[in-house]
């Protein structure tokens, strides 16, 4: 009702201010504008026609979660607010923009139950119920002194906030009524439990506390605390013996202390899957079982009986309540006593719009019902040895789908609602294709976005992940990440490690660096799907490649569409394309270049080299007149492209430093066509440079010289979960694998040895951490990934691990796939690790001294193991990488230092 206050107010706002002109009639018809609002999710108002000059009265909406700032001309709330009302001059929209209740709530919770900190961004959020023995809670409160209102329930916060919980002690007394035995004085509590007293009488035996002089009921015993004052009457007895209970595999019951005649009442206990038939005096279950009137005349056992029986369960209503019946193998339950069983009621639902809606019972089915294969109960149900699940069943049909998308026809936009999945083009072609999605995200709001393909949805949209399979692209606008997400048969999980923003296409990072928090952000997203491998690009900038042709072969479906957990993102300009020819004309008699399909994003475009001249560049036209630029191609047909030549060329040389070798390149003018990237042993190439110190890097776009210019490869060491410290120390931070150093070959060569050192600070009992060497690895932030080869020493606390990875994949070198016990190395490092506590730090030294055919390591200086002369068989020269470093997969902080490797003369 509240919207619709609203929208009636701002209605009859705009019809005072047009009533002058409705007077009068005019001479010929006068022009009307319209204004637009868009509130991002906030209060709804229709679109409001006005003359030219007239004055609008603006609203002020409302959204929950958030604060309004004022009513901006631009999307991107450029310029300043408008004031309380508007000049109409013609058509436009006007964006309402706001600002987040964003914070963190403290708990004080005085010596109750401890609370984390409790982040919130326009949300709702729970206040607990905290406990404390022997005080009741009185509520939180926001200051220290307990004044004003308690802070209970559900609240929407709207900044940093510290609760303070307030507390009541539980006072109370207990008297003790000892009828002839032990006296005792009144207790008084205030916070405390009260230990009950064991009275003593001559010639009785206490029977226990009592809250009533007729000493029926609950006995009291261990301790109690009270609220007010209780009473506590003695009972005494003359005789007693036990009566021990045997449940024969059902819940454990408590022996029972039998006074004088007392008649018993007994426990019916609980076995799952088992119907309790009584108890019996006879382990065998002789005779009949002990009636309910049973008064034993000396210390018993009693023996729990069951019978084996079969659960009927009947789930019901939106919470999947249940009834459980009991059945016996063979029994017969008949359908048409179903409902006698049990009826749940009817339900009333909400739709996604609050609107309520009667949703009747129908029938019951058998767990797994849905629209295809209706397992409804039509006969009857014959017992067997398994538990049967039966699902009621409501009638939904007259309830809207829960659509979490909006579609405005006339902008042709759509605006998700909540979270979904939805189609928008079924049957996609066969490979290769391209599929692109404008998307309008907020920055910084949570979940994610994309576009989804081999989509196979349950039936109709809207589905999100129950039963759904798909993938799914996401931009994460609170991070700026890129999430790859898979659903498989309902079930979702990561497709590959999120792809961090740093390593995000740089046109990304400054589109998304460059808009403020809260504000809209455009981009476009393209999957280009060739069956066997997939790609992601960001406005037409290469994100992501996927290969794994394994896991893709699961993805059958061919629907395309998007898939969103993100609110108020605008989908538009959907589109697919199958791809367009590219055909090359070299103008040289005898050269010919093989046509290639464009789909999306750069064109690598052929390098080509004739006697004494030099490739220009590619054309689009014939005349030689529009220069085609690779990394901003763009076509919407079939297109021939056209080479251009010249014979007054200088040549670029490439020196790699040690990188594979380059071709030179004959250069005219323009980009500067690069050859393809060279490749060096555990190193990242980092892009060519005019200088041999690679300090002047070289943009392809704005290259210039007058002159045979030589170039240089830079080279950096693969990126790692670790952290340089000022002194020249690591932390580790997570499992990783790091490259920290090289040299000139990973065997040693004859007469010398390679040296290892590295001095390591690590938590006792923290998992793994050691040295790695002869290296092969050309990926950042990697552990254990294809394409990694090395060896490795690492300490467990209790044990040497000696490993290798090839490639990617992990093993134990030594025989029988062991670890090298503690006990068999120096008695120093013995001594050291028994003398460290669990969890507290040590420091040791590692080397490595590798051989070739073999190598040996030391702890702290003293040989600890030799590997390839005690037996071993693993041929050492398969790794040849030239790398050392790191390897740790420990759970705490690890500190690396003084990392060195030399090549030393024997």
């Amino acid at each position: 009702m509240k919207k619709l206050i609203k929208i009636l107010t701002v209605s009859m706002v705009f019809g005072g201010a047009l009533a002058l002109a409705a007077c009068q009639k005019p001479a010929e018809p006068v022009e009307k504008f319209e204004v637009a609002f868009e509130t991002d999710g906030g209060t709804m108002y229709y679109t409001v026609r006005a003359e030219k000059g007239d004055s609008i009265t603006l609203p002020t909406p409302e959204k929950e979660g958030y604060d309004f700032e004022g009513w901006f001309v631009s999307e991107n709330y450029e310029g300043s607010a408008l004031g309380e009302s508007y000049l109409v001059e013609g058509d436009i929209t006007l964006y309402a923009k706001w600002d987040a209740y964003d914070g963190t709530i403290k708990f004080e919770s005085n010596g109750g139950t401890k609370y984390s900190d409790l982040s919130f961004y326009a949300q709702k959020v729970n206040i607990p119920t905290p406990e404390r023995e022997g005080y009741l809670f009185a509520g939180w409160y926001d200051n220290e002194t307990f004044s004003g209102e308690k802070i209970e329930g559900t609240i929407l916060p709207k900044e940093d906030m510290t609760l303070y919980a307030k507390w009541e002690e539980i006072i109370g007394s207990v008297v003790f009524v000892s009828n002839g035995g032990t006296e005792y004085e009144v207790i008084h509590t205030a916070g405390q439990k009260v230990e009950l007293p064991t009275p003593t009488k001559q010639d009785y035996i206490f029977a226990g506390w009592y809250d009533n002089k007729e000493l029926q009921g609950t006995v009291y015993e261990g301790e109690i605390l009270p609220e007010g004052t209780v009473t506590l009457f003695a009972r005494w007895a003359n005789t007693f013996n036990v009566v021990t209970l045997e449940e024969n595999g059902g819940v454990e019951e408590k022996d029972i202390i039998h006074f004088d005649n007392d008649e018993l009442n007994l426990p019916a206990p609980f076995r799952y899957g088992y119907g309790f038939r009584g108890w019996y005096e006879d382990a065998s279950f002789a005779g009949e079982p002990v009636s309910e009137h049973y008064r034993p005349v000396k210390d018993t056992t009693l023996y729990a009986k069951w019978e084996k029986i079969t659960y009927v369960y009947m789930y019901y209503g939106e919470n999947a309540d249940n009834v459980r019946l009991e059945y016996s193998e063979g029994d017969v339950i008949p359908v048409d006593s179903l409902t006698e069983l049990y009826t749940p009621s009817d339900l009333t639902v909400l739709d996604y719009l609050g609107r309520e809606y009667f949703v009747p019972f129908m029938h019951w089915a058998y767990e797994g019902y849905d629209d295809f294969s209706n397992t409804e109960v039509t006969s009857d149900i014959i017992v067997g040895s398994e538990h049967i699940i039966l699902v009621a069943q409501y009638d939904y049909s007259n309830v809207p789908a829960n659509e979490h998308l909006a579609y405005d026809e006339d902008k042709d936009v759509y605006t998700t609602t909540g979270k979904v999945a939805h189609v928008f083009i079924e049957d996609a072609p066969a490979t290769p294709y391209s599929y692109a999605i404008d998307l309008t995200l907020t920055k910084n709001l949570s979940g994610g976005i994309g576009p989804a393909f081999r989509m196979d949805l349950p039936g109709t949209d809207f589905q999100y992940e129950s039963g759904c399979t798909y993938l799914s692209p996401n931009l994460l606008p609170g991070t700026g990440d890129l999430q790859v997400t898979s659903v498989y048969e309902g079930k979702w999980s990561r497709l590959v490690s999120n792809i961090p923003f740093a390593s995000m296409p740089e046109e990304w990072q400054e589109k998304y660096n460059s808009v403020k928090e809260n504000h809209k952000i455009t981009v476009t997203m393209t999957i280009v799907d060739y069956g066997t491998s997939f790609e992601v690009y960001i406005d037409n900038n290469l994100a992501l490649t996927y290969t794994n042709t394994t896991t893709l072969a699961k993805y059958t479906g061919n629907d395309l569409g998007l898939r969103s957990s993100s609110d108020s993102a605008k989908i538009s300009n959907i589109n697919l394309s199958t791809g367009y020819k590219v055909s090359f004309n070299t103008h040289t008699d005898g050269l010919t270049i093989k046509d290639t399909s464009w789909l999306v994003g750069d064109i690598e475009l052929p390098m080509l080299s004739k006697e004494n001249a030099a490739l220009e560049g590619w054309y689009y036209d014939e005349e030689l007149t529009q220069r085609v630029d690779n990394e901003n191609f763009v076509i919407k047909q079939d297109t021939t492209l056209h080479a251009k030549w010249s014979s007054e060329y200088h040549v670029v040389s490439f020196n790699t430093n040690g990188g594979s070798a380059s071709t030179n390149v004959n250069w005219v003018a323009g980009k500067l066509m690069f050859p393809a990237d060279p490749t060096k042993m555990n190193y990242m190439f980092t892009g060519w440079y005019y200088d041999s110190a690679c300090t002047k890097e070289v943009d392809p776009y704005s290259f210039e010289t007058s002159e045979n210019t030589t170039l240089y490869a830079g080279w950096r060491l693969p990126y790692s979960h670790l952290t340089k410290n000022a002194d020249g120390s690591y932390t580790y931070t997570k499992k990783t694998e790091a490259v920290l150093g090289t040299l000139e070959s990973g065997i040693p060569a004859e007469g010398t040895y390679h040296e290892f050192n590295q001095t390591i600070t690590m938590t006792k009992g923290a998992g793994s951490v050691g040295l790695a060497f002869r290296m092969n690895m050309n990926m950042d932030y990697t552990y254990e990934t294809a394409g990694t080869d090395y060896l490795s020493i690492q300490f467990c606390t209790n044990f040497f691990r000696i490993s290798y990875v090839t490639n990617g994949k992990w093993a134990r070198l030594l025989p029988n796939n062991a670890d090298y016990a503690i006990t068999k190395m120096p008695q120093s490092w013995q001594d050291k690790v028994n003398s460290t506590a669990e969890g507290a730090q040590m420091t040791v030294k590692l080397t490595v001294k590798d051989y070739g055919s073999y190598f040996e390591a030391y702890v702290d200086g003293e040989l600890a193991y030799t590997y390839g002369q005690n037996g071993e068989t693993a041929d050492l020269t398969k790794y040849t990488g030239n790398g050392y470093g790191v390897r740790c997969s420990a759970g705490t902080t690890v500190i690396f230092d003084d990392i060195e490797g030399k090549v030393v003369n024997k």
